[in-house]
């Protein structure tokens, strides 16, 4: 027997130790549940950030008063309900 034989029964001892080490983890792996992720909810507060953030970007890209004004009037709305609570 060689140095030859001796390295290729060396690596076959080792791959059949990989080989068994991951059946072990094939086996931890089917036999965790999955995980479902909770999406985020959409809450009123950021629905109307939303809408305000659509009504400040129309203002500035139409220049009309009226958008502006539509902006303004949504904004000091919104402040006067935050500070009531």
């Amino acid at each position: 027997m060689g140095a030859r034989d001796v390295k290729t029964l060396h690596a076959a001892a080792q791959w059949f130790a990989l080989q068994e080490s991951k059946a072990l983890t094939n086996k931890k792996v089917e036999t965790v549940k999955p995980v479902t992720v909770r999406t985020a909810r959409s809450t009123p507060e950021t629905q109307a950030s939303t809408a305000l953030a659509e009504q400040k970007a129309r203002a500035a890209k139409t220049g009309k008063a009226s958008d502006t004004e539509a902006y303004l009037a949504a904004l000091f709305e919104r402040s006067g309900k935050a500070r009531k609570r």
